[in-house]
């Protein structure tokens, strides 16, 4: 994910306005590499989703320094019943 978020600027805020200081990158869990699939895998188990859950696509977000993210409830269209995090 380094190398494809180096490539992308850091955007001031997010369209909800939870996000900010941040860049992002979300692709369909296929198109990972087998170690990165892995870790997604490991994240998962630990996060102690609910059996049969359906990963969405993974996404990455970087925060710049001073970038954050605020109290929020995520959109079940966008990020499935369930989500697992790692920072």
């Amino acid at each position: 994910a380094d190398r494809s978020l180096r490539a992308r600027r850091y955007e001031a805020g997010h369209f909800d306005g939870v996000i900010r200081h941040y860049r992002e990158l979300q692709r369909p869990l296929r198109s990972w590499s087998s170690a990165s699939r892995s870790l997604f895998d490991r994240v998962a188990s630990l996060a102690a989703l609910p059996s049969g859950a359906e990963l969405l696509p993974v996404h990455v977000l970087d925060l710049e320094a001073h970038g954050e993210i605020s109290r929020h409830v995520d959109h079940v269209e966008y990020s499935g019943e369930s989500i697992a995090g790692l920072s």
